[in-house]
C-alpha cells in the first residue's frame, strides 16, 4: 500500500494470479481474473479487498490479460482481455460488480488485452486505452454509464375529451398523435366519435349507435369497431370507419361485450370477453376486412 510517500505491505491475496484486473479504492478494491502458471488459462475468480485483508466473492467470466478496470468495489467494471486455456483467445467482454454479483456489459469496440485504464473509483465515467490485438493499439474508448441505463419515457398532461366517458373504445393501432376514442359509458352510453390530433380533442360523426365496452382496432383513418354493450344486451355489430364516417362490417362470431382488440381494420384480431350471466371468453376470433373466423 502506498500512503503518499511510502510503500508497505498489505495483505496477500487468496488466489496467486497474474495480468487479473482492478478497481476501487484503497480500502475497498475489487480483483477480478487472471491467470496461473504454469497452465495460463483464464480465470474468472474473484476477491475484495477492504484495507486490511481479502475476500473471495463470486467469479466473473473467466478473462486473463485484463484490459482494464474501473469504478468501485460495489460498482465495478472489468473490461477485455483473453479467454481460452491459454488466455490468449481476444475478448471485448465487459463485466460489472454489482456488489453481490457479475452482470454483462456492452463489449469494447474492440477487443483487445493488455491494455490500461483509468481506475479512478468512479463507474460512470471508465476510460481504456492501448492494449494489445494482432499488434499494438493507441485506440482509446470511454465508458459512460449512461448509454447503458434505460431512460423511461414521461406522462404529460394533453387536453381533456370533449365527451366524459368511461369503457369507450380506440383505434388502438393508431399513432398518439392521431388518435381516435368512441362510445362509451354505463349506465347511459353514448355514439360520440372523437380524434386527437395530438392537442386537441373533436367530435367526428357518430356511431351508427350507442354502445360501451366495444373492441376497437385500426388506426384514425380507418377503424374498427366490433361487440359492446347497450341497455338492451350484448352486440355483434361490426363498425368501419373511413376518417369521416362509420359503415357497417360483418358480424362478428358472437353475441358479446368487454372484448379486447388489436391490429389493422383489415387484419384485425379480437380477444376474449364476456356473455350474459358473466361467462368469460377465451376465444380470439380474425377480421380480414369483411368477416370474422375463428381464431385459437
Amino acid at each position: 500500500e502506498y500512503d503518499g510517500t511510502n510503500w508497505t505491505a498489505g495483505g496477500s491475496g487468496n488466489t496467486a494470479r497474474m495480468s487479473g484486473g482492478g478497481a476501487g479504492t484503497q480500502t475497498a478494491t475489487i480483483a477480478m481474473g487472471g491467470n496461473k502458471p504454469p497452465a495460463n488459462a483464464a480465470m474468472g475468480d474473484a476477491e475484495e479487498y477492504n484495507g486490511t485483508g481479502w475476500t473471495t466473492i463470486t467469479s466473473g467470466t473467466a478473462m486473463s490479460r485484463v484490459t482494464a478496470g474501473f469504478g468501485t468495489s460495489t460498482s465495478a467494471y472489468i473490461a477485455g482481455g483473453g479467454t481460452g486455456t491459454s488466455g490468449t483467445t481476444l475478448s471485448g467482454v465487459v463485466q460489472e460488480w454489482d456488489g453481490s454479483s457479475w452482470n454483462a456489459k456492452p463489449s469494447l469496440a474492440t477487443a483487445r488485452y493488455f491494455g490500461a485504464g483509468a481506475t479512478s473509483g468512479t463507474a460512470t465515467a471508465g476510460l481504456v486505452m492501448g492494449g494489445y490485438t494482432t499488434t499494438w493499439v493507441g485506440d482509446t474508448e470511454e465508458w459512460n454509464v449512461s448509454t447503458d441505463v434505460t431512460t423511461y419515457a414521461a406522462w404529460a398532461a394533453g387536453n381533456n375529451l370533449n365527451t366524459p366517458r368511461a369503457l369507450n373504445a380506440t383505434a388502438t393501432n393508431a399513432a398518439p398523435d392521431a388518435a381516435l376514442t368512441f362510445g362509451g359509458n354505463w349506465p347511459s352510453v353514448t355514439a360520440d366519435t372523437e380524434e386527437y390530433d395530438g392537442t386537441t380533442w373533436t367530435e367526428q360523426s357518430n356511431l351508427p349507435q350507442a354502445l360501451t365496452a366495444a373492441a376497437g382496432a385500426g388506426t384514425q383513418t380507418a377503424a374498427l369497431c366490433t361487440t359492446g354493450r347497450t341497455p338492451g344486451g350484448r352486440l355483434n355489430d361490426t363498425y368501419e370507419y373511413n376518417g369521416a364516417s362509420w359503415t357497417a362490417g360483418g358480424d362478428y362470431t358472437a353475441t358479446q361485450a368487454y372484448t379486447s382488440g388489436a391490429g389493422t381494420q383489415t387484419a384485425a384480431l379480437a380477444v376474449g370477453g364476456e356473455t350474459p350471466p358473466g361467462t368469460d371468453l377465451t376465444t380470439s376470433p380474425e377480421y380480414n376486412g369483411a368477416s370474422w373466423t375463428s381464431g385459437n
